[in-house]
């Protein structure tokens, strides 16, 4: 966090920082909270301390965060996060009539629009106005205990199982390490084997790329050309209870780049084979949440329309 006027360093919190991550301070001044696509992270400043990191069941929108009250947030324009229970309580839609506007007492506002009869009345649009949590999802979490809910927290034991095809010997090693760390620094102990919840990286084959590339350079003609076929793979992370994924981030390796650079006598696919990447990077740089709890398919606790009659919709299944 820095000055602006100055530009003076006043504090280091900790966490970790990822691409594409949304900030929002709360009114008060004191809680600062930021999204990336698969988690949710909150400290208190005045502690300079993380005091919230949630993983999402389903990658979220993280284009904008907003604070609804102390202790909701609203993801993405749609998603209501309970940080009581650490949940993704409920998804509110929105037909195309404009964007949801968050007020400064985390009232929701928005425009709908509907048919009316009559002669030359026609579709008319409005105004509205509503508070969130609204009543149903407010029923539904009284029934939610936050203990039952957690899959993920710390004081658990979770497995880690490792099946991935690393460049290098060592890193299997370097990667089985780091994740443990990681676990230990959430306060989860690794388990030899035999527990509910694992922690799996796996890799699988992508869709192959195939792109046509043009020599050019210096003291050289252009216009020679050569197409190749290049391997993906797809890296995967995942806390899976039983089986059923609770959380998980995936990463794509390997591919055609746009440009490539060759040295002296090295062949096009020897030049490619350089920019593949090494699984082990991703493993090694990848964050694990706190906190993950039980979610449906569906990944939240309901859904609802916002409608010109008000909220329309109810619990998932």
């Amino acid at each position: 966090m820095l000055d602006v006027a100055s530009g003076k360093t006043l504090a280091v919190l900790p966490g970790n920082v990822e691409s594409g991550m949304v900030f929002a301070f709360h009114a008060s001044g004191r809680r600062l909270a930021s999204c990336s696509l698969n988690s949710l992270c909150v400290w208190d400043l005045e502690q300079k301390k993380l005091i919230e990191e949630i993983g999402f069941p389903k990658p979220l929108p993280c284009d904008r965060l907003d604070w609804i009250d102390h202790d909701h947030l609203f993801v993405g324009g749609s998603f209501l996060i309970d940080l009581s229970r650490k949940i993704v309580l409920w998804q509110y839609l929105h037909q195309p009539s404009g964007p949801i506007t968050i007020l400064p007492d985390g009232t929701l506002c928005y425009v709908a629009s509907e048919e009316r009869s009559g002669r030359g009345i026609g579709r008319q649009s409005g105004l509205f106005f509503i508070t969130v949590p609204h009543p149903e999802a407010i029923r539904v979490v009284a029934g939610l205990s936050a203990d039952q809910l957690l899959a993920v927290k710390p004081g658990i034991q979770v497995g880690l199982d490792i099946r991935v095809s690393f460049t290098k010997p060592e890193e299997q090693r370097q990667v089985a390490e780091a994740l443990a760390a990681k676990l230990k620094a959430n306060g989860i102990s690794p388990a030899a084997s035999g527990a509910p919840i694992v922690l799996e990286a796996t890799e699988e084959a992508g869709k192959p790329e195939t792109k046509t590339y043009e020599t050019r350079g210096f003291g050289q003609p252009g216009g020679r050309t050569q197409t190749v076929t290049v391997a993906t793979k797809v890296l995967r992370l995942a806390l899976k209870e039983n089986g059923r994924v609770l959380w998980e981030r995936t990463a794509k390796i390997g591919g055609a780049p746009e440009i490539v650079h060759f040295k002296e006598g090295q062949s096009l696919e020897g030049a490619i084979a350089e920019f593949q990447g090494s699984p082990a990077h991703f493993f090694l740089n990848v964050s694990l949440p706190r906190y993950v709890a039980r979610h449906n398919e569906q990944g939240v606790f309901g859904r609802s329309m916002l409608t010109s009659e008000g909220v329309s919709g109810q619990a998932a299944p």
